[in-house]
């Protein structure tokens, strides 16, 4: 009976077409929720930044001594004039908030872009070249792995000055080893290829192969390097601006904002709780998207 039923639902397909590759990432797209709500959350978040000017209702930098320490507006005594409440200098919460995700966010792609164009190119040249090339590339990347990240950080910034300038160049010159290291991985599996001795047979020069053939087979790993890196380095600002190394005032950054709160955080522990939440709730869904990323692109490798 099973072997019928199978014949029959076999033959009635045999005269569908296959779905494309195209239509199979639509199709996990669709059926990965993890990615859907990361990605939601990450939209939300980045329109937020954008139209921060109409959605805040104060200035973030106006200060209000008289209106200091007001409670969020599901406290006893919260007001819908505040919503999240004011910080020490009478300060709107909410529009602090509202201007620190610009804050999350540039830091989060400059650095990511900085370090990432750095290991790619080390990386994908470690790769494809391999011999002696590879050899001092991964002598590099070694040294790197050795020194000890957050506190090479937080000397830079306290010699250099702890500007967000300062604080993203710093990030960025200093999380590229893990896209050189992948990237160096993806590119050994690739030069070795088949369509690679084709193109160089052909006489393509090095250059195009690497444009054209090369990059777009690692991309998809770049990608979710790339967006956890971006969640690594607004965890790595938010511990350093913490530590008052980072973001400077009157910056609205929400590692910062932690900072300031902590002296209130026992009896005015939703000062904490609010920016520490926005920081969880942004790094979970940059990860949640990165998983999305590998298990929709590439759903071989999944677990």
């Amino acid at each position: 009976m099973e072997d019928t039923k199978m014949t029959t639902i076999a033959d009635s397909l045999e005269g569908q077409p296959r779905p494309t590759p195209r239509q199979n990432m639509i199709a996990r797209f669709k059926m990965h929720r993890g990615f859907q709500f990361g990605l939601f959350v990450l939209l939300v978040i980045f329109a937020m930044a954008i139209f921060a000017p109409l959605l805040a209702p104060y200035d973030p930098y106006l200060q209000d001594l008289s209106s200091r320490l007001i409670d969020p507006v599901w406290n006893e005594k919260g007001t819908w004039a505040h919503p999240f409440g004011t910080d020490g200098l009478g300060r709107d919460y909410l529009s602090r908030m509202i201007y620190g995700s610009r804050i999350a966010l540039i830091i989060g792609f400059s650095t990511v872009l900085i370090s990432g164009t750095i290991g790619t190119i080390l990386g994908v040249t470690a790769g494809y070249f391999g011999g002696r090339v590879d050899m001092v590339i991964s002598f590099l990347i070694l040294n790197r792995l050795s020194l000890p990240l957050v506190l090479i950080a937080l000397a830079v910034v306290a010699s250099l000055g702890n500007s967000l300038f300062i604080v993203i160049m710093a990030l960025g010159f200093l999380l590229w080893d893990r896209f050189a290291v992948v990237m160096r991985s993806a590119t050994m599996q690739i030069r070795n290829m088949e369509y690679i001795a084709a193109a160089q047979v052909l006489g393509a020069s090095t250059p195009r192969i690497l444009a054209k053939d090369i990059f777009p087979n690692v991309l998809n790993q770049l990608v979710v390097v790339a967006t956890l890196e971006m969640a690594h380095a607004i965890l790595l600002e938010a511990s350093m601006s913490f530590l008052g190394l980072g973001v400077q005032p009157p910056l609205p950054s929400w590692g910062l904002m932690v900072s300031e709160a902590s002296k209130f955080m026992f009896f005015k522990a939703w000062m904490v709780t609010i920016p520490g939440s926005a920081i969880f709730i942004l790094v979970f869904a940059i990860n949640l998207l990165g998983d999305g990323v590998r298990d929709i692109a590439a759903p071989e490798s999944r677990n």
